[in-house]
């Protein structure tokens, strides 16, 4: 049975606007039924609703328009989904010479099995700028294991809409779905976001609409060039072959839109690898379900290329709406060549060559070194004048220890010598071994080595310096 909640008239006109409603209370998830009747003189249009649609969305059918002397009248099927729960008012609207008061009406929250399920969405920012994507997120507690739950498409004008994956999540209350979007701002201006509703499905069956979300688009910089990235950017490469023909791919990763020309990318592209910007391919744009969108392009290796190590470096910005700067990130493309068979094969062996010298050499420097330090380490653990003696001829192959000192070439190691033969063979003198000892390891000691080795160096040079003049006269 209808239940007629409010008709108002107004004695002059004869005018009259009422809403019949089938209840006045329902749950979160259902809707209010009810036609919208008006009778007067100037009513010849339906009327405005835009004031109910802060509480409700709203959906009108069915209307119709009769003349009978000299006085229209219409009614309208309307469909009110409440936008929360609680107590809320259908606003007075004005239409045709009449206003209808407001009218109170309670939505009591939905709830099965001791869970709550009225969905809601994560809080937005105040503002965005152009470009920069919004995440929006709708938490749908579900009201039973089985159930599913789905959204509508979203359209927005103004506005470019990414549907991501859903997700079930797990939360205090329970298990619910997470519905994800990402609008991308095309235009600045204020506007009043329409969420699109949401069905849960299974064991029974809601439909819920959200509350409208206010958001204000800033322009960007007017200084940015129009098509530079927004968004942090990442940059990714690659090299493959395609029908025997090497390539370079360059990936670009970032949250925000991605222009089919970035700004500086093919200008990069070309001057570090010699292609030409019209030899660049540009793949289709994919974004994977956390809304990161990646986006390729191809280039060939040019005939005759080859890197050793590494590929050329390209720089590419970005505007961070973070810093609310344009930063710069540079990369390193992959190693590419495209050189005929036989000289990538010469090349190889050539390198192959070089490294096997070059550790040739280095070996011949460690080995010496190393036998350096194992003779160093034996002098330090004796423990009386003999062992001293004997070990360092052994170790470089003197007859005496006069022999070991001219080829040290210092005071300390003939020193050192003289003293040792001292505590080796004379009774009377009796120099301290610690102390020779530490003569004798200052002059092994690698410092001394090495310079010893330069002054032999030296020596050898001065020589043959003397050899050449010597022959010139």
């Amino acid at each position: 049975m209808a239940l007629l909640l409010l008709a108002v008239c107004l004695p002059v006109g004869a005018a009259e606007l009422s809403l019949q409603l089938d209840q006045k209370e329902i749950e979160r998830g259902r809707v209010f039924i009810g036609t919208l009747h008006y009778r007067g003189k100037s009513g010849t249009g339906p009327a405005d609703l835009r004031d109910w649609e802060k509480g409700f969305f709203v959906e009108r059918s069915n209307f119709s328009a009769e003349e009978h002397d000299g006085l229209f009248e219409s009614s309208e099927d309307i469909r009110l989904y409440p936008r929360r729960s609680g107590e809320l008012v259908i606003n007075a609207i004005a239409h045709g010479g009449v206003i209808m008061e407001p009218i109170p009406v309670r939505v009591r929250p939905l709830r099965r099995n001791g869970i709550a399920g009225d969905p809601s969405i994560e809080p937005l920012p105040a503002s965005i700028q152009v470009g920069s994507p919004l995440a929006v997120t709708v938490l749908a507690p579900l009201l039973a294991p089985g159930n599913k739950v789905s959204a509508e498409p979203w359209e927005a004008p103004n506005f470019r809409v990414e549907a991501l994956p859903s997700k079930r999540i797990a939360t205090a209350a329970g298990e619910a779905v997470a519905l994800r979007w990402l609008l991308y701002p095309l235009v600045k201006g204020h506007y009043r976001l329409e969420p699109p509703a949401i069905a849960q499905k299974g064991n029974g069956r809601w439909r819920f609409h959200l509350p409208l979300q206010e958001i204000a688009v800033t322009p960007l910089p007017s200084y940015l060039p129009p098509t530079l990235p927004v968004g942090r950017l990442a940059v990714s490469s690659r090299a493959l072959h395609v029908n025997d023909q090497p390539f370079w791919e360059v990936t670009l990763h970032g949250p925000g839109l991605l222009d089919d020309h970035p700004w500086g990318l093919h200008q990069a592209l070309a001057e570090a690898t010699g292609v030409g910007e019209g030899a660049i391919r540009l793949f289709d744009e994919t974004v994977d379900a956390d809304g990161l969108r990646h986006k390729r392009w191809r280039l060939p290796v040019p005939r005759g290329h080859f890197d050793l190590l590494h590929g050329p470096k390209i720089t590419l910005r970005y505007f961070d709406p973070e810093t609310q700067r344009v930063e710069r990130i540079t990369h390193q493309l992959p190693r590419g060549e495209n050189i005929p068979t036989w000289l990538g094969v010469l090349l190889i062996v050539g390198a192959i060559g070089i490294g096997m010298l070059i550790a040739l050499g280095v070996t011949r420097l460690v080995r010496p070194l190393l036998q350096w330090w194992r003779n160093y380490q034996a002098l330090t653990r004796t423990t009386d004048p003999d062992a001293l003696r004997r070990l360092l001829l052994r170790q470089h192959d003197c007859r005496h220890l006069e022999q070991w000192a001219a080829e040290r070439r210092s005071v300390c190691a003939t020193q050192a010598a003289a003293e040792l033969n001292a505590l080796c063979f004379s009774r009377n003198a009796a120099p301290d071994f610690a102390t020779v000892k530490e003569k004798v390891l200052r002059s092994e000691s690698f410092s001394r080595r090495l310079q010893s080795r330069i002054d032999s160096a030296l020596l050898r040079a001065r020589r043959a310096v003397r050899r050449l003049f010597a022959f010139g006269r």
